[in-house]
């Protein structure tokens, strides 16, 4: 909502500052101008009255203006408070879980792991849903063996799915707690993600996505955009310069709201769970080689 607010002030403010100057302006220099060639004195108080009166209208046209910019500052500063603070808790949630595995038993890790999960989806669920004004749903989707999945072609997908390790319980309807496997073959998102053909998925409106392709039954009474990034690193360079990448999972967030995270600002929303899904790699790398 408070992102919505701003678009549209951005969108008219270029407009509508300069054409009240000119109007103000004008009626100004039009006044004194009728003011200087009239010759009685009624008309004269009425063209002072007049000036007075564009003057007033003026002066209150730029408080006015000067109050709003002072609101988008604050409003700003606060977007910026929320979106620091949370990314700040998220890193800070992975670094103290990553140095607690040190003291875990072998067979409690994946447990582990998972309460950790759950805590960074619902902190990311409560911001993205502060920031959009929409209710946002998030899940982190793992490989179904918990290993490392690399490829080259899409016959390294073959018979590899994804599952979800877990889900937000901030705003996820009790009906998605359905366990489903998603093939790295026939999800049209996973399968070029994790063959470098994207660096990530967006979409405002998946109903216009001609080449989106979900296995999950009935997947539009859940989603209308969403936003898909990988959890994974770089493992080599071919020589045609095209990365391979070792994928340990999927940071996903959705909401039933077309549009929820706007047409120009959905970009910027996926970096910012990048930048989670890049922490959480670490975190993954570490609890699979004591989960082995």
């Amino acid at each position: 909502m408070v992102i919505q607010s701003l678009r549209l002030w951005v969108t008219i403010k270029p407009i509508a500052t300069p054409v009240l100057w000119i109007l103000g302006i004008s009626a100004a220099v039009g006044a004194l101008a009728t003011y200087f060639t009239t010759t009685t004195i009624a008309a004269a108080i009425f063209n002072v009255a007049f000036i007075l009166v564009t003057l007033i209208a003026v002066c209150l046209v730029i408080s006015k203006e000067r109050n709003r910019a002072l609101q988008v500052e604050q409003r700003n500063s606060e977007l910026f408070h929320i979106v620091s603070e949370n990314i700040h808790n998220a890193h800070h949630l992975i670094r103290d879980a990553l140095f607690d595995l040190e003291h875990a038993d072998a067979g409690i890790v994946r447990e582990r792991a998972k309460n950790t999960a759950k805590d960074l989806v619902n902190l990311l669920a409560g911001l993205l849903s502060k920031l959009t004004g929409c209710y946002v749903c998030v899940c982190i989707k793992i490989p179904e063996q918990f290993e490392g999945v690399t490829a080259r072609s899409i016959d390294d997908l073959e018979g590899k799915n994804v599952l979800t390790f877990c889900r937000d319980r901030i705003n996820t309807p009790g009906k998605r707690w359905e366990q489903w496997y998603h093939s790295l073959v026939d999800n049209s998102v996973f399968r070029d993600i994790i063959l470098g053909k994207i660096p990530y998925f967006t979409s405002a409106d998946l109903e216009k996505e001609k080449d989106y392709t979900n296995m999950t039954p009935n997947w539009r009474q859940w989603y209308k955009t969403a936003i898909v990034v990988p959890i994974r690193r770089t493992v080599s360079h071919s020589d045609k310069g095209n990365p391979k990448y070792e994928l340990l999972g999927f940071l996903c967030a959705d909401s039933l709201t077309t549009e929820a995270f706007g047409e120009k600002q959905i970009d910027d929303y996926a970096q910012l769970l990048m930048s989670v899904g890049d922490g959480l790699y670490l975190y993954f790398d570490e609890v699979r080689k004591l989960d082995a």
